[in-house]
């Protein structure tokens, strides 16, 4: 597809019958490829600049979750069905080795890929609610009381993605208006059921805890900035007292 303004261009792809809007730039000789996962109500577009700034020589895979951006759904919103999906995109893709950057909901995916793929040689993750227990912003403490995200997010899909893009990016470094759109566009009431189905599925994940990611044996980078609007970083001190 075209790619205007800072817009990565994507291809769409079929994977288990399901299109799957993806940027992918294939590595060079024995380089590894990184993947980066967006959460809601992001798009791939959000790792743009990202993308751009990597190596040359670096593999980019970059998709639409399912049900999500512009991806067709799968029916499988929890994490461990995430990465199973991004495992059998990967192997389509014939990548034999991954580096993960995630954020948000993509995290919960990440680290369920990082348990089942050997292919996973690192993790980079970022600004994600990891502790179900630990301290979260108002706004998120809000959509998570009983359950008030699985009337909000459908009946005010504009709202809820024009507010995340105001609280979750810092001024001086704003979303193109470019991605911003693609953000906000993208976010509508179909998207917003998926995304429902991906919050109830995140809450059962964490209700399991984070003993379940010990398991983990690849380098983990845990970045959270000082200013982190919704999640504290109680949530990368807990991760971390788990994973080794």
């Amino acid at each position: 597809a075209p790619s205007p303004g800072e817009l990565l261009a994507t291809e769409r792809l079929d994977l288990d019958g399901c299109g799957v809007r993806l940027h992918h730039r294939r590595a060079t000789a024995a380089a590894p490829t990184v993947l980066c996962l967006h959460g809601y109500p992001d798009t791939l577009q959000v790792f743009s600049r990202l993308a751009r700034a990597l190596p040359p020589e670096l593999g980019v895979v970059c998709p639409d979750f399912p049900g999500q951006g512009r991806s067709a759904p799968n029916g499988a919103p929890d994490p461990e069905g995430r990465a199973r999906w991004l495992g059998r995109l990967l192997r389509r893709l014939e990548v034999e080795r991954v580096r993960v950057v995630a954020q948000d909901m993509g995290v919960l995916a990440a680290v369920e890929l990082a348990l089942v793929e050997p292919a996973v040689e690192a993790l980079v993750l970022s600004h994600a609610l990891l502790d179900g227990r630990a301290e979260t912003s108002f706004t998120i403490a809000a959509l998570r009381r009983a359950r008030a995200y699985r009337l909000l997010l459908p009946a005010f899909p504009g709202i809820v993605a024009a507010r995340c893009v105001k609280t979750l990016v810092t001024p001086d470094a704003p979303l193109s208006p470019d991605v911003r759109r693609d953000v906000i566009t993208c976010f509508d009431r179909a998207v917003a059921a998926v995304t429902v189905e991906v919050c109830d599925a995140a809450e059962a994940w964490l209700a399991r805890g984070l003993g379940q990611l010990a398991a983990i044996r690849c380098p983990v980078t845990l970045l959270w900035g000082t200013g982190e609007a919704h999640f504290a970083r109680a949530h990368a001190e807990a991760f971390a007292r788990v994973v080794p």
